[in-house]
This record gives structure tokens, sequence and C-alpha cells, in this order.
């Protein structure tokens, strides 16, 4: 869908508050989506399973952001979301360009996701 997809597709999102499992793996979703999205993730708080990414694992309780094309600016809209996501229990950032800048910004919301494992 890429990020012209992932734009048109949350403000639905959004409306989706009983949510628990989302897929949206091999879409191709870059910085400018991850910024479309975000604040309807932020309303997702019964979200388990968000997938962004080409993973082939089992989820449960899951956030897979793999090998997907955001970096910092991407991870700056994103983070405030993550914060809200308290049912996660696991959380994947490899293959992304956060760098420091993405990290400082995302280890405030690690603090609030207490699920993790």
């Amino acid at each position: 869908i890429g990020n012209e997809g992932a734009k048109a597709l949350a403000p639905s999102l959004a409306k989706m508050t009983s949510l628990i499992e989302l897929r949206l793996g091999n879409n191709i979703i870059g910085e400018k989506g991850i910024e479309a999205l975000a604040p309807s993730f932020a309303k997702l708080t019964s979200l388990t399973e968000l997938w962004l990414q080409n993973d082939q694992y089992d989820p449960l309780f899951r956030l897979f952001f793999g090998w997907e094309l955001f970096g910092e600016y991407g991870m700056k809209a994103l983070a405030p979301s993550l914060a809200k996501m308290t049912s996660l229990r696991v959380l994947r950032l490899e293959g992304n360009r956060i760098g420091k800048e993405g990290a400082k910004v995302l280890a405030p919301s690690l603090t609030k996701m207490t699920s993790l494992t």
C-alpha cells in the first residue's frame, strides 16, 4: 500500500478501537506512512499484535517493525503511540534506521510499555 495507502487507511483505523490484531507487513510503508498511522495506533489500546514488516514468526502480543523504511522521523511520530500500547509483549525494531535521536525519543515510551518481556 505504500505511504499513500497508509495515509488513506489511517482515519478508518482510528475508529477500530477494539481491534486486537493488525497485519500490514509487506506493504513498503515508509516514514510518511508511519507518521500518518501513528495517531491511529494510539487509539488502538486493545491491540496485541501489530505487524509492519516481513517477519515469519508466529506472534503473540508482538509488534514487529523489522526491515521497514522508516528512520528517526518515523520513530518520533510513532513513539507517543507506542506508550499507549500497554498490551504489547514484544517490540522488535531490527532493520530500521531510527538512529540515536529515534532511540532517545523511544526510550520514555518503553517505560510505559509494562507488558514487554
